[in-house]
């Protein structure tokens, strides 16, 4: 493509540039992220014709380019066949007899975990860094989270079909408790002035808010918290604990959470343990600009 854009700017690369990053917008904007069966590529596939193209023109000039060079076709080669061997003289370094068999499975189990714990899903590469460095969490946790999410509603009337309610003690894989969770019998325990983060995957956009069952907390302590998307931050308000178990509401302005990955903050003035946490549907004037739903009505 950049070789087309290159030689070609404005006949053939600027137009394409510009229709792949139509679609992209396109496909960005319904409030359904997971796109059927799986996550964001589905909504691409109308690239794939474009892209087979581009992929049979890399690998015809690699293939030429390998022919007019055939000694360095032949290192590639005897890298390609040196490397998995390292790593089985790797594996076998304590010099314990292993059957074949475990062997092989184990070095091709040691490499793609290898692979999955620093890039994360080759597949879906290189959306996995890109994931890590925005949310600091590690690559591979992107497969944990790429799921359709919780909170789901049905998108002809807006009702909610699935639970609103998650358990600290025992997080569905669609919350991942980050620093400042300390694992707790009952729940998700707090360090009083140690802000406390977890990624969170939503179905339903529409969220107006948080409610926290909390225990162990002083009377007067204060908690706050704080919603962030992939590129807008907002606060979710505070709430003063009136003592040892205390259920409270932490209200989020219109547009604070979006479908998909988004990261939540409490802190603390006191410890304190997270029970359980419960989202709140915003109200039908702020759920979507489509009056079927902002009226409660159907198609």
């Amino acid at each position: 493509f950049f070789s087309f854009l290159r030689r070609r700017p404005y006949t053939f690369g600027l137009p394409v540039a510009a229709a792949l990053l139509l679609d992209v917008w396109v496909c960005a904007s319904p409030i359904d992220w997971v796109g059927g069966a799986t996550v964001g590529p589905r909504l691409l596939t109308s690239f794939a014709g474009l892209g087979l193209v581009f992929t049979a023109l890399f690998v015809d000039r690699a293939l030429a380019f390998l022919r007019a060079r055939p000694g360095r076709a032949e290192t590639l080669a005897l890298v390609g066949t040196a490397a998995p061997l390292l790593a089985l003289c790797l594996l076998l370094v304590d010099g314990t007899p292993r059957p074949a068999p475990e062997i092989y499975a184990g070095t091709l189990r040691t490499a793609l975990e290898s692979v999955h714990e620093r890039i994360g899903n080759p597949a879906a590469f290189p959306v996995p860094l890109l994931f890590a460095a925005r949310y600091d969490a590690p690559p591979k946790a992107f497969d944990q989270l790429a799921v359709y999410g919780l909170f789901r509603h049905d998108y002809d009337d807006g009702h909610l079909v699935d639970a609103d309610v998650v358990e600290f003690a025992r997080p569905p894989s669609e919350l991942l408790l980050l620093e400042g969770h300390a694992a707790a019998p009952d729940g998700s325990h707090l360090v009083r002035g140690r802000p406390a983060r977890a990624l969170v995957t939503l179905s339903w956009p529409f969220v107006g808010g948080v409610e926290l069952t909390v225990r162990g907390a002083t009377p007067g302590c204060v908690l706050r918290g704080q919603v962030s998307s992939f590129s807008r931050t907002e606060a979710l308000g505070h709430a003063v604990l009136g003592g040892d178990e205390a259920v409270v509401r932490l209200r989020a302005r219109a547009g604070s959470f979006d479908s998909g990955i988004n990261e939540l903050r409490f802190s603390a003035g006191c410890d304190l343990t997270l029970v359980r946490m419960r989202f709140l549907d915003a109200p039908p004037a702020q759920r979507t600009i489509l009056p079927r739903l902002r009226d409660g009505g159907g198609w």
